[in-house]
């Protein structure tokens, strides 16, 4: 199973190239795809559990009991901020991978103006995903998408 992301912002999952696109009336907002942007605040990280049972006794602390830990979700993505003139989008995007569940991926948008536009996600060109998301300077939106 191959899931990363290209140095475009590009995610690859399953073969399939995920493009994430804020449309207004006015303008198409390429999120990622974009050479002229560097991608490089990488996010990358491991949700885990411990449970355990421990044997106290005030003459024997720190001994006995046992531990376990298990890795319950992978992610990893980037944050950025893509400027086109004077539209300024601070950008999230994680590819999120929980253990026995489905691949989500989990989205934050917020705009430095206002806007009545759409969040598409493209898989490989084509329109898989589109969401009514209107923006308000300096307030987020948020989304998960199950990769199907």
């Amino acid at each position: 199973m191959k899931l990363y992301f290209e140095a475009d912002g590009l995610f690859k999952l399953f073969g399939r190239m995920i493009e994430l696109v804020y449309v207004t009336p006015e303008k198409e907002y390429r999120l990622n795809g974009r050479m002229d942007i560097p991608y490089n605040d990488i996010i990358a990280y491991k949700d885990a559990i411990s449970s355990g049972l421990t044997s106290f006794h005030p003459t024997t602390a720190g001994e006995g009991g046992s531990m376990s830990t298990r890795i319950t979700q992978y992610s990893f993505g980037y944050k950025n901020i893509i400027q086109d003139g004077d539209v300024a989008f601070n950008f999230k995007a994680l590819c999120k991978v929980p253990a026995g569940d489905s691949i989500y991926m989990n989205f934050r948008l917020v705009s430095n103006k206002a806007f009545d536009g759409k969040f598409q996600i493209r898989v490989n060109g084509m329109i898989a995903r589109e969401f009514y998301a209107p923006l308000e300077p300096g307030i987020g939106g948020e989304l998960n998408w199950v990769v199907q």
